[in-house]
């Protein structure tokens, strides 16, 4: 595993938490401490899951999105998101599943920086697309397919 220090990515020393010993089979990111930041459960073959907990401590804000879909969409699979903040944009992807024998939350997460607001541009898995202008960072906003 890499880890990021200021920027710069490096091989976690062997002794550490982040390089367990192991075969890892599946691998999950996903918001478990509801802090912002994604963290990693990782399923070992023949040991038991290890939990990565992400410790942020650059004080940088985050967005998180729960988009709800039309139909039997509800969980809006498909959708493409655009996160502008400061000037810079952010796309990610609504998707159901993640790698091999990984699953993903639907949830959309992302950083954005020291930014205090968001616009952000959903087009919907129908072609349908809807604009959400200003919205806090630091929070999760539920979004609802027009």
């Amino acid at each position: 595993m890499y880890l990021n220090q200021e920027g710069f990515l490096y091989l976690a020393p062997e002794a550490s938490d982040e390089a367990f010993p192991g075969n890892t089979r599946s691998a999950a990111a996903v918001d478990l401490d509801l802090d912002g930041d994604l963290d990693i459960v990782a399923n070992q073959f023949r040991q038991p899951p290890r939990v990565l907990i992400n410790q942020q401590k650059s004080g940088n804000q985050f967005v998180q999105l729960r988009l709800a879909g039309k139909g039997k969409n509800t969980r809006a699979v498909g959708a493409t998101v655009r996160i502008t903040a400061n000037g810079k944009t952010i796309m990610r992807e609504v998707t159901g599943g993640r790698g091999y024998l990984s699953q993903a939350d639907t949830l959309v997460t992302a950083g954005v920086g020291a930014a205090k607001i968001v616009d952000i541009d959903v087009v919907w898995p129908d072609g349908t697309k809807s604009h959400h202008a200003a919205l806090p960072t630091g929070k999760r906003h539920a979004i609802q397919e027009p």
